[in-house]
């Protein structure tokens, strides 16, 4: 579970994963407000309604509506993502030095996904 200061960190984090088991939320709203930089944080990645939803009803999200809104960048196996990352964004010298059964694994659930969409 991410609530509160940790949902601020996501927010702020140029990349942010989660499992697809996390969710995400606000609890101290039922009690009567949050602090400013929570707002301003959120307004990073999330629309203002979005905010205003999260702040206002203290109700949790899963990860996926975190995705859907713009709190997370990627859900899944956080492993699996973060090689898929490295893969994707790093120079060929740094890359080698990945595991192989990690990169084999992302590679083969992107090529899964472009089937999926095609």
């Amino acid at each position: 579970d991410v609530r509160s200061m940790q949902c601020t960190l996501a927010a702020l984090a140029d990349v942010s994963l989660a499992t697809p088991d996390a969710s995400f939320g606000f609890p101290e709203a039922k009690l009567g407000g949050l602090p400013g930089v929570t707002a301003y944080a959120l307004r990073k990645r999330v629309s203002d309604d979005d905010v205003s939803r999260l702040i206002t009803t203290g109700d949790t999200i899963d990860a996926r509506e975190a995705q859907r809104i713009g709190l997370v960048d990627f859900v899944g196996d956080v492993e699996v993502e973060v090689a898929r990352l490295i893969y994707r964004h790093c120079q060929p010298k740094v890359t080698k030095v990945m595991y192989k059964p990690d990169c084999e694994k992302a590679w083969k659930q992107q090529e899964e996904q472009q089937q999926s969409k095609g």
